[in-house]
């Protein structure tokens, strides 16, 4: 049996740790700071976030600095404080987060730069597009168009940030290739969002209307302003050049109110949702769109081979292509098949948790029947145990009741064979003494020789008779009867203990019933009567009020406690019933116990 018991215990655990976490791969915190929310930067989150269902490992926090470099700061401290394993940095200036990001990297957290770079090399890896080559390339396709000659408005991206100074220095390498284009730059925007582009624009129109309107700007972009409004004056090719395709359609919202029409615009992004982009090229509002891509699955993968300590790049340039009329239909039916491709991706993934959380229940119900059928196993051992060692003890007792009921039988011959002894020559000796004191009735000595037989013949009957009769044989039965039957349960002082510490408990309590003894002690009227009877020699209710009525004799001794306070304190519902149920028990009134 013990062999069996401890191959099930072996089993359990085998089990137990079969339906433990099946993912063994240590857990990583992975914190993500965004420069800024905007449409480009929620796909890209999106996209690490489905990439995120193949690492179930991983806890994924994203936050935006909101074009704040402060906030950003403080994001990031945050992270380094809070212990990430790695971070994923799009930093919202060159030279403002330089000392956070390497703060990180000397304290060993690996570090990602994505989208745009700081001043430092203390990075682990860059993921992004060459933003010099976008700009380069953006340049060339304007210069294209416009065959060398004609005027582009530059609207540059956030002040200070790497992509910005990048794509103008890439830009105005390809213009000074191309000397009959004039390129006035606008480069105070506080962001990358519509309403800084259309901000750039009126105050490039504003003053352009007031040098038309004779009035003195003391800029250096004066004469770069009379060019401007000169080229509008004789129709001459004129180009809005945004550094994203939002800075270019606020752009373009400006001017238009501002009565300027037939302006080319060009941007960055070329991001597919609607109203963005590659709907703008559709449309023909924007002649052309870099592809900046997000790539967050590509992210996602870098940050994991860094964790996993497996080879990666530090450099990782991001391929991009331009969106014109030429292709921007294909560019659309491509989105929509990425799009129908995400959507059945997060309908698998919210079908798989439903199935791993079901799994989860059935591994749950699984572990608690298996907890069940051990516990069943290990009571059924129990009682096994327990009956081999109550029918061991049970052999005992019967031997030694049968050696006690020898001895009694051996006892009461004995005291049968002496009671005939005893009393043949006292019955002999009466008959004589009878005849002798008929006639001699007035001798005091016989009468005194008979005195002496019938006490001793007395005291004989009452030493003998209960032995002879059987009483004590019946006492001494019962004893050992009861002996046997404690055993074979509670014992007789657990039993006893716990019955005296009920009836002291609710002495006070004159609606406690018999019942409720029984139901307090786990047995039933019946039961409860036949075991306190066997114990005691009294019923139940007779214990109880014996117990009362101790308790008040004591109450009687020890306290000036009136005798209806103390009928009322020890359970008797009438002072005139406990004086009579006192009397009959001690013999005495309960007023005449303190005379």
């Amino acid at each position: 049996m013990r062999h069996i018991f401890l191959f099930f215990l072996t089993f359990l655990s085998f089990v137990l740790i079969g339906c433990g976490n099946r993912h063994n791969d240590s857990k990583y915190t992975i914190g993500v700071s965004q420069c800024s929310e905007d449409i480009w930067r929620d796909k890209l989150n999106r996209e690490m976030r489905i990439a995120q269902y193949a690492h179930p490992n991983v806890d994924l926090q994203i936050v935006s600095a909101d074009d704040d470099s402060r906030k950003q700061i403080e994001q990031i401290k945050h992270f380094i404080n809070a212990g990430v394993d790695l971070l994923i940095i799009s930093p919202n200036q060159v030279n403002s987060i330089r000392p956070v990001v390497e703060e990180a990297y000397d304290k060993g957290i690996p570090v990602i730069l994505f989208d745009r770079k700081v001043n430092t090399q203390k990075y682990t890896a860059f993921i992004g597009c060459d933003n010099k080559q976008i700009g380069k390339t953006m340049g060339e396709v304007i210069a294209s168009d416009l065959n060398g000659k004609g005027m582009v408005v530059e609207i540059e991206g956030l002040q200070g940030s790497s992509a910005a100074l990048q794509r103008h220095e890439g830009f105005m390498e390809v213009m000074k290739a191309h000397p009959g284009i004039t390129v006035i730059s606008m480069e105070n925007a506080k962001d990358w969002t519509g309403p800084s582009g259309k901000k750039e624009m009126n105050r490039l129109l504003s003053n352009v209307a007031r040098l038309s309107a004779g009035q003195a700007i003391g800029t250096p972009q004066d004469d770069l302003l009379r060019q401007l409004q000169q080229a509008r004056l004789t129709h001459a090719n004129i180009v809005v050049f945004g550094h994203n395709d939002r800075l270019a359609m606020g752009a373009r919202d400006a001017a238009e109110k501002a009565g300027w029409k037939n302006l080319r615009y060009y941007g960055v992004d070329a991001l597919p949702t609607p109203g963005n982009g590659i709907e703008a090229v559709k449309k023909g509002q924007m002649l052309a769109s870099y592809i900046y891509p997000t790539r967050g699955n590509e992210v996602i993968e870098l940050a994991m081979n860094i964790l996993h300590n497996k080879p990666y790049r530090r450099d990782t340039p991001l391929q991009a292509a331009v969106i014109n009329r030429d292709n921007v239909d294909v560019m659309l039916l491509q989105y929509a098949e990425q799009v129908r491709q995400s959507e059945n991706i997060d309908r698998l993934h919210a079908l798989s948790d439903q199935y791993f959380k079901q799994v989860n229940v059935q591994k749950f119900i699984l572990i608690a029947a298996l907890f069940i059928i051990a516990l069943v196993v290990l009571t059924a051992y129990y009682l096994y145990r327990l009956t081999l060692q109550k029918s061991k003890l049970n052999d005992e007792l019967q031997v030694a009741n049968n050696e006690l009921k020898e001895m009694i039988d051996s006892r009461m011959r004995f005291f049968t064979n002496i009671s005939y002894e005893l009393r043949k020559p006292l019955r002999q000796m009466e008959e004589p003494l009878r005849k002798l004191m008929e006639r001699h009735q007035e001798s005091p000595s016989l009468q005194l020789i008979h005195d002496n037989v019938r006490k001793l013949h007395q005291l004989v009957d009452e030493a003998l008779d209960p032995v002879v009769t059987g009483e004590h044989h019946d006492k001494m039965a019962a004893s050992a009867n009861t002996h046997t039957s404690v055993m074979e349960g509670h014992t007789e002082s657990e039993f006893l203990i716990r019955l005296r510490a009920i009836i002291r408990e609710h002495l006070d309590d004159s609606q406690f019933s018999v019942e409720r003894l029984g139901e307090e002690m786990g047995l039933s009227r019946v039961q409860l009567y036949r075991k306190v009877k066997a114990l005691t020699g009294l019923s139940p209710v007779e214990l109880f009020r014996k117990a009362r009525l101790e308790q008040a004799h004591h109450l009687l001794q020890t306290t000036e406690m009136t005798i209806s306070e103390i009928a009322y304190a020890v359970g008797f519902s009438t002072p005139g019933y406990f004086s009579k149920c006192y009397k009959d028990e001690f013999g005495v009134s309960p007023g005449n116990e303190r005379q």
